[in-house]
C-alpha cells in the first residue's frame, strides 16, 4: 500500500512516460533504510507499463548489503533477462556494458535497478540508456556529481497521519481515537518499514504492551535500530536463536535446505520459518526461498548475542556447502573421484544456484581451513563464469591471505588457477600457479594431485612448452588412473593427444585420443566425445593412415548424426569423401559428397559446401591431382623468404587450411609459390588472404599491399620440379603481366588478384557475384580469355550523407534485422489475408494485389520505424533536431533483384527490398538511383520501366542485410494433408493444439499462428492449447531463458524470443541410453520416440508462467 507517495509516483510516471527523464534515481533523506524505495519504483513501473512494450526487468543489486552484486555480474544478469544466451555474453565489464547497450538499442524497455548503493553500481547504471529506454535506480544515498540527464527523487519519513494509515492497513482494523497507538505514532519519526514491523508485531501471538512502547522504550524519538532492538529482545528464545543463525547467510537470502543447515536439528523447522515470516522479521521470496530485509539483516549482524550459536551455524553451513559444491562438480564431471577423495558426499538433489554467493561470501569471511579450501576448489566452475567471477576471486584471495598452512594454501592456489583457466584467462592462471614454486608442486601429493598436473599440463601447452606439457599430462593420466577417476583420465588423455599433435607426433596421439573417446562415450558426455573423435581424426590424418582415418571419420559422422548437428555431419561427410578418393573409391566418395550437399541445403556454411562440391567433382572426373597455385610478388619486399613465411603462417592459422599436408610452399626468383590441396575451398582461401595478409605483412614491417596470381588445375609434376609444369609458369606469367601491374597500380593501399579463367569459374560456380572485388576480364588479341584481374570494389554511396544517415538509423534501431524482417512478415500476412482467403503462397496473389503488397510494406515500416508516409515519395524520415527530412522511395521485389524504376529517375534515394517467402530469406539495401544506374527492360509486361544494372547492384547498393532469415510461413512449407488437419478444428484452441501436435522439434515464429487464431489473443490461446496437450505429454515452451535452457538440454534448436517450440516428452528410462535429458519438476525427461508410451503431465505442469 502507498501512503503519501502517490504524488511522487505520479510525477515519476509523467517524467518517464513523456521522455523528460530516462534515468530516475530514488533515495531517501538521511540514507534511511526501509523508506519504500523499491515499492515506489515497482509501482511506477506498473504505471508506465504500456510505454515499454518490449519488457520491464527488475534486478536487485544488493548494493547496501554485506555482499553487493558486482557490476559485471549485474550487467550479465540483465543481459540474460533480456534473452541474450550466456555463451553470447562477453567476459570483460566494459564489453558486457557495451553488449547491454546494444541489446537495448531499438527497443522500448524499462529497467528497475534496485539498491545500486555502491559508487561502482551507480556509475554502471546512471549512464544514459538508448533512445526509447528508461531506468529507475534506487539507492541508499546519492554521491555528488551525477550526470545532468539523471532526475533525483528524495523520500521523506511518514507523517503521523500517514504512519497511522499504513499501520491500519497492516493491522486490517481502524485505530480508535483513544487508542495508545495514536500518541505512539505522533511522538517520533516513522519510516514505512518500521510501521510494517510494528504492525506485524502487534498481529503476532505475543504482542507488546503499548504502554511499554509508549513510555518504556527509553529512546525518543524511536529509531529503526531502537525498534529492532526492542523487537528482538521480546522474541521467544527459539525464534531469536533461529533468526540469528539464519542471518549467517551472508547475502541475506537462503533456501529451505540452507535454513535447515543453519538451524540444525530443530523440531518443525518450516513452521518456525513461517512464524518468522508472519511476524515480519523474514520475507518469503519464492517456493522454499526466504530472505531478510536489508535493514533487519544488518541489525542482526551488528549484534553480539548468540555468538556461539552463530559459529555453530556457520560450521554446519560450510559443511553443507561442501556437499552442494560436490554435487555441482560431479554433475559436470560424471565419473570423477575427487568428491569421494575429499569426503564430500553429494546432495541427493541439485540446488538452484542461489546458494553460490552465500558460499563464496562465507568463505571470504570465515573459510581458512582445509574444508574451506575444498569448497573453494569444488566451486571452480562457478568461479569461471561472469556472474560469480568477482566474488570467487575475492574469496580466493582472502583465503590465501589468511591461510599460513601450506596444504590448504596450495589447494586455494589450485582452485583460483583452475577457475581462471576455465574462464578463458590462461595467463592469469599461470601467474597464480607461480605463487607455488615448481619443486613444491612436484613434491606435493594429495587429493588434487591429478587435477593439478592436468592444469599444469594445460598451462604449459598454452605457453608452447610442449615437452613439459607432455610430461605433466602423462603424470595426470597416471594419477587419475590410480584414483579410478575416469573423467579426469579421459580429459587428461584428450589434452595429451592434442599436445602430441602440437609436437608433430601424430602416432603418439592416437592411443590417448582413443582412450578419451572411449571413456567419454561410456560416461555419456556427448560434446566431449565429439571433441575426442575429432582429435582422433586429426591424428590419423597426420599419420597418413587413410583406412584408420576413414573409420574415425565415419565415427565422427555417426556422432554428429546422433546429435542432429547437420552442418557438422556434412563437414565430416565431405572429409570422408576426400579420404575415399585417396583410397581409390570414387563411387563411395560420390555418395558421401552428395549426402554432404543434401545436408547443407539451406545452410550458410559455404566452406563445407565447396569442399563437398570439390569432392563430388573429383569423384565424377578423376584425373591428375588438382591444386590451387598461388604466386605472390615479392619484388616490393625486403626478403622473399620472410614473405613466404608470413603467407604460409597466415594460411595455417586460418580456417580454410585445416592440415599442414594441404600446403606446400617455396620461393622462385621474384615470387613465392604456394601449392594448396584441392580439398581446400578456393573462396574462403582467397578471402583469408585478402583479409588477413595485409595486416600480417604490416606486422613484420612490410607495408606494400600484396599482389597475387591464382590458378586452379592439375599439376602434371611434383611441385619441387617447378620449371617443367605449365600451370606454375602460367601463374607466374599472370603475376608479371603488364595489364595486372597497370590495374593494381591504381590501388596502392589494397590487395589485388589476377586469377585464371579456371579459378574465376570455380569462384563463381554457384552463381554468386564477387561482392568485394570488381572483375576486369583480360583477353588476347584473338579475343581469348587470358585472366581476370580483381580490384577492390568502389562504393558509390561513400559521400552520400543522407543515405549513410538513413542506414545508421536502420542499424541503430534494428541491429539484428529482426524488426525489418517482422515488418516483411506482417506485410505478407496482411496481403495473403490467410484467415479469410485460405491462401498461403504469395504467388497466388493477383496483379493488383501484388502491387498492393508494397503499400502494405510501407504501412508496416511506418509502424516499426520512425517513418511517415511521404507526399512526393513513398516514405519520409524526419530526424530529430534541425536536420532536414529525408524522403525516400520503397521498391519491393518477390522475384529476385528486379526492382522497377522509371527510366528518367534522377537522384532518388530508395530502399530496395527483395524477399522469398518459400526460402524464408530476404535482403534490403539503400541506393541513390540515377539514370546511369538503370537499364531498360524489354519484357512486354514491364514496357517503359527500367531495372538496376548489374554494376549498380554490386557497387551502388549499401546492403543493410543480405540473405537474412525471414520469419517462416510455416503453413506454406507443410504438406497438404498436414495443413488440412491443422485447419480442420473449428475453434482457435483446437487448431493451435493440432499445430503443436504436428509441428514439433523446431522453433516456429509466433506469427505462424495468425491464420489459426484469426485475430484472437495468441498468448491466451497458446496457454489453453497447452492444457489440451497436457494429457498427451506435449510440452510447449517460449523463447525465454527457461525455454532456451530446456531446448539446449534436449539438444534442440533454441527458440528465439518471438518463437515457440513444442516437443513430446517421455519419462527417462534405462533403455533410452545417452539420449539428452532435462530435469523438469520432479522428473527427468527425454524427447519421446514413436515407440515411447504417452506420459500425461500432472495438473499444473507445465506452469502457464513458463510461456510468459
Amino acid at each position: 500500500m502507498f501512503v503519501e507517495y502517490n504524488a511522487v509516483a505520479e510525477e515519476m510516471r509523467a517524467q518517464i512516460a513523456s521522455g523528460r527523464s530516462r534515468v530516475v534515481l530514488v533515495t531517501a533523506r538521511n540514507e534511511a533504510p526501509g523508506a519504500g524505495r523499491t515499492a515506489l519504483a515497482l509501482q511506477v513501473a506498473r504505471l508506465v507499463r504500456e510505454h515499454f512494450p518490449d519488457g520491464q526487468f527488475h534486478v536487485d543489486l544488493r548494493g547496501s548489503r554485506r555482499v553487493p552484486l558486482p557490476p559485471d555480474a549485474a550487467l550479465h544478469l540483465l543481459l540474460r533477462l533480456l534473452g541474450t544466451p550466456a555463451e553470447g555474453i562477453p567476459r570483460e565489464p566494459d564489453d558486457i556494458a557495451a553488449a547491454l547497450h546494444s541489446a537495448l538499442r531499438g527497443k522500448r524497455v524499462l529497467l528497475v535497478v534496485d539498491d545500486a548503493s555502491t559508487p561502482e553500481l551507480l556509475r554502471c547504471f546512471a549512464g544514459e540508456p538508448p533512445e526509447g529506454c528508461a531506468v529507475i535506480v534506487t539507492a541508499r544515498g546519492l554521491p555528488p556529481g551525477l550526470p545532468a540527464h539523471c532526475s533525483e527523487v528524495w523520500l521523506d519519513s511518514l507523517s503521523a497521519d500517514g504512519a497511522l494509515t499504513l499501520l491500519e492497513a497492516t493491522l486490517r482494523r481502524t485505530i480508535r481515537d483513544d487508542d495508545l497507538l495514536r500518541p505512539l505514532l505522533s511522538g517520533t519519526t516513522w519510516w514505512p518499514l518500521t510501521v510494517r514491523l510494528l504492525g506485524s508485531w502487534l498481529n503476532s501471538a505475543n504482542p507488546p504492551e503499548l504502554a511499554y512502547l509508549l513510555y518504556g522504550a527509553g529512546e525518543q524519538p524511536l529509531s529503526l535500530e531502537g525498534f529492532l532492538r526492542l523487537r528482538l529482545d521480546h522474541l521467544p528464545w527459539a525464534s531469536a536463536t533461529a533468526l540469528h543463525q539464519l542471518a549467517v547467510a551472508e547475502t541475506g537470502e537462503f533456501s529451505f535446505p540452507e535454513a535447515l543447515a543453519l538451524m540444525g536439528p530443530v523440531p518443525d523447522a518450516r513452521r518456525l520459518l513461517d512464524t518468522l515470516v508472519d511476524e515480519g522479521l523474514l520475507e518469503r521470496r519464492g517456493p522454499d526461498a526466504y530472505g531478510f530485509h536489508g535493514a533487519v539483516h544488518d541489525h542482526l549482524h551488528g549484534r553480539t548475542a548468540y555468538a556461539v550459536e552463530r559459529g555453530e551455524a556457520a560450521a554446519r553451513l560450510l559443511d553443507f556447502y561442501r556437499s552442494a559444491a560436490a554435487t555441482m562438480y560431479e554433475n559436470r564431471r560424471p565419473g570423477t573421484a575427487l568428491a569421494r577423495r575429499l569426503d564430500a558426499p553429494p546432495l541427493p538433489v541439485r540446488l538452484p544456484e542461489g546458494w553460490i554467493p552465500n558460499a563464496l561470501a562465507l568463505l571470504d569471511r570465515t573459510g581458512r581451513s582445509a574444508l574451506g579450501a575444498w569448497v573453494l576448489f569444488l566451486l571452480q566452475d562457478a568461479g569461471a563464469t561472469t556472474p560469480y567471477r568477482t566474488l570467487y576471486e575475492q574469496a580466493a584471495h582472502t583465503f590465501l591471505e589468511r591461510t599460513s598452512d601450506f596444504v590448504p594454501g596450495a589447494w586455494g592456489v589450485a582452485a583460483l588457477a583452475h577457475a581462471q583457466y576455465e574462464g578463458g584467462r590462461p595467463d592469469d592462471a599461470w601467474h597464480t600457479v607461480e605463487a607455488l614454486s615448481w619443486p613444491e608442486v612436484a613434491r606435493w601429493q594429495g587429493p588434487l594431485s591429478g587435477t593439478n598436473a592436468l592444469l599444469l599440463g594445460r598451462l604449459t601447452l598454452a605457453r608452447g612448452l610442449l615437452d613439459r606439457a607432455v610430461g605433466e599430462l602423462r603424470l595426470a593420466c597416471l594419477l587419475f588412473h590410480e584414483d579410478a577417476d575416469r573423467h579426469g583420465e579421459a580429459t587428461a588423455s584428450l589434452v595429451l593427444a592434442r599436445a602430441f599433435l602440437r609436437r608433430d607426433e601424430p602416432v603418439q596421439a592416437v592411443a590417448p585420443a582413443v582412450r578419451a573417446a572411449r571413456f567419454f562415450e561410456d560416461l555419456g558426455l556427448t560434446a566431449e566425445t565429439g571433441n575426442a573423435l575429432l582429435c582422433l581424426e586429426s591424428a590419423f590424418s597426420a599419420t597418413g593412415a587413410d583406412e584408420e582415418l576413414l573409420t574415425a571419420q565415419r565415427r565422427v559422422r555417426a556422432h554428429f548424426r546422433t546429435r542432429h548437428l547437420r552442418d557438422e555431419e556434412a563437414q565430416a561427410l565431405a572429409r570422408t569423401a576426400h579420404t575415399l578418393l585417396r583410397l581409390g573409391r570414387p563411387a563411395e566418395a560420390e555418395e558421401a559428397a552428395r549426402a554432404a550437399l543434401a545436408l547443407l541445403e539451406g545452410s550458410d556454411h559455404e566452406a563445407a559446401r565447396e569442399a563437398a562440391r570439390n569432392a563430388l567433382n573429383s569423384s565424377l572426373h578423376p584425373g591428375p591431382a588438382a591444386r590451387t597455385v598461388i604466386a605472390v610478388d615479392t619484388s616490393p619486399y625486403t626478403s622473399a623468404v620472410g614473405i613466404l613465411d608470413t603467407v604460409t603462417r597466415t594460411l595455417r592459422s586460418g580456417t580454410a587450411v585445416t592440415a599442414d599436408e594441404q600446403l606446400a610452399a617455396c620461393t622462385w626468383h621474384d615470387s613465392c609459390l604456394i601449392f594448396v590441396d584441392q580439398a581446400v575451398p578456393l573462396g574462403p582461401l582467397l578471402t583469408e588472404l585478402a583479409d588477413r595478409l595485409p595486416a600480417e605483412l604490416e606486422a613484420v614491417g612490410e607495408l606494400a599491399p600484396p599482389r597475387l596470381a591464382v590458378h586452379v588445375g592439375p599439376l602434371e609434376t611434383d611441385p619441387v620440379d617447378l620449371t617443367s609444369d605449365v600451370g606454375v609458369e602460367y601463374t607466374r606469367a599472370m603475376l608479371r603481366s603488364a595489364e595486372f601491374r597497370r590495374l593494381s597500380d591504381h590501388y596502392p593501399d589494397h590487395p589485388t588478384l589476377c586469377i585464371s579463367p579456371e579459378a574465376y569459374k570455380a569462384l563463381t560456380a554457384d552463381g554468386r557475384p564477387l561482392l568485394r572485388f570488381a572483375p576486369h576480364l583480360v583477353t588476347s588479341a584473338a579475343g581469348t580469355e587470358v585472366c581476370v584481374v580483381l580490384t577492390p570494389l568502389g562504393h558509390a554511396y561513400a559521400d552520400d550523407s543522407e543515405l549513410l544517415r538513413l542506414a545508421r538509423t536502420f542499424n541503430e534501431l534494428d541491429p539484428d534485422g529482426r524488426r525489418l524482417a517482422g515488418a516483411l512478415r506482417d506485410c505478407f500476412d496482411a496481403a495473403l489475408d490467410m484467415e479469410n482467403t485460405g491462401r498461403f503462397d504469395l504467388r497466388q496473389l493477383r496483379g493488383r494485389e501484388r502491387a498492393l503488397t508494397a503499400l502494405e510494406l510501407e504501412r508496416s515500416l511506418c509502424r516499426a520505424f520512425p517513418f511517415d508516409a511521404g507526399e512526393s515519395t513513398d516514405l519520409v524520415w524526419r530526424p530529430s533536431g534541425r536536420r532536414a527530412p529525408v524522403p525516400f522511395e520503397l521498391r519491393l521485389s518477390l522475384t529476385g533483384p528486379n526492382w522497377r524504376f522509371s527510366p528518367h529517375t534522377q537522384d532518388v534515394l530508395c530502399l530496395v527490398v527483395q524477399a522469398d517467402d518459400r526460402a524464408s530469406r530476404w535482403s534490403a539495401g539503400l541506393i541513390r538511383v540515377r539514370p546511369d544506374a538503370l537499364t531498360r527492360t524489354s519484357e512486354p509486361e514491364n514496357d517503359g520501366t527500367a531495372v538496376l544494372t548489374t554494376s549498380a547492384r554490386r557497387s551502388a547498393v549499401l546492403w543493410l542485410r543480405r540473405d537474412a532469415p525471414l520469419p517462416e510461413n510455416v503453413l506454406l512449407h507443410l504438406d497438404d494433408a498436414t495443413r488440412a488437419a491443422i485447419l480442420a478444428p473449428k475453434d482457435a484452441v483446437g487448431r493451435t493444439a493440432e499445430f503443436f501436435r504436428r509441428v514439433q522439434g523446431r522453433p516456429v515464429p509466433v506469427t505462424a499462428l495468425r491464420p489459426l487464431l484469426r485475430g484472437q489473443d495468441h498468448k491466451r490461446r497458446v496457454r489453453e492449447a497447452v492444457v489440451v496437450l497436457r494429457p498427451e505429454g506435449v510440452l510447449v515452451v517460449r523463447g525465454n531463458s527457461w525455454g532456451r535452457a530446456v531446448a539446449e538440454a534436449l539438444r534442440l534448436r533454441r527458440p528465439a524470443e518471438d518463437e515457440l517450440l513444442s516437443v513430446r516428452l517421455a519419462a527417462h528410462r534405462p533403455g533410452h541410453g545417452d539420449r539428452p535429458t532435462v530435469s523438469i519438476g520432479a522428473g527427468t525427461w527425454v524427447v519421446a520416440a514413436s515407440d515411447d508410451p504417452v506420459v500425461p503431465f500432472v495438473e499444473g505442469f507445465p506452469a502457464p508462467s513458463w510461456l510468459s
